[in-house]
């Protein structure tokens, strides 16, 4: 069975978008459909009926550029090994042979994981309303792409750091159950918090 190359998804508005078999790997749920599916239905676009068009390009967008940056920069970790091995003196020319066939599973080995919100990312995350952010996070949680769905979470995070709880109700939908008595309790209660954040400036 020959490799599929790429795999077309079809939104729930409609919308066909094409991710590419090394951007599919960002995702699991890409990376078991493009491994899974037979090769007479290579041109089969397979329904996402979670996920509406504007979002899905964002994410697979978001997968294909993930992708190049990653391969950049193994590309950058190949070369910079290559030059080593070749200022190293080997015993023997199948010593020498076995060192340049594993050496690129070292250089990809060496890329270091992203810790919070790439660079070069930023711009991107930034750009985003919040319905637009929500859709992301949904659709990252849904298709499992941990360092999407970690981006978005830190990127929502960032929003309410210093939102009073009223704000955050409001930014996320939540109606206030709570009476006026209620609320107060709550807030005696819970003193500790706000002493915690007047000693931290906040």
């Amino acid at each position: 069975m020959a490799a599929i190359n790429t795999l077309k998804l079809i939104s729930c508005d409609g919308v066909t978008v094409t991710i590419s078999r090394e951007a599919a790997k960002q995702s699991q749920v890409f990376k078991d459909m493009i491994e899974d599916l037979p090769e007479e239905e290579i041109d089969y676009a397979i329904p996402i009926t979670e996920v509406n068009g504007e979002t899905l390009k964002r994410a697979v967008g978001w997968c294909e550029r993930r992708t190049e940056e990653e391969q950049e920069k193994e590309a950058a970790l190949w070369k910079e090994h290559k030059d080593k091995l070749k200022g190293e003196a080997t015993k023997d020319h199948g010593e020498s042979s076995k060192e340049n066939d594993n050496s690129r599973a070292i250089a990809s080995s060496s890329l270091p994981q992203p810790t919070g919100i790439p660079a070069q990312e930023k711009e991107f995350f930034a750009s985003l309303n919040q319905q637009e952010l929500f859709e992301l996070i949904l659709a990252a949680n849904f298709f499992e792409i941990q360092l999407l769905l970690e981006c978005t979470s830190i990127t929502i995070a960032d929003h309410i750091k210093d939102m009073s709880t009223a704000q955050m109700r409001e930014y996320f939908g939540i109606e206030n159950d709570f009476t006026l008595e209620e609320e107060h309790k709550l807030r005696v209660e819970n003193q500790w918090a706000d002493d915690t954040k007047h000693i931290n400036g906040r």
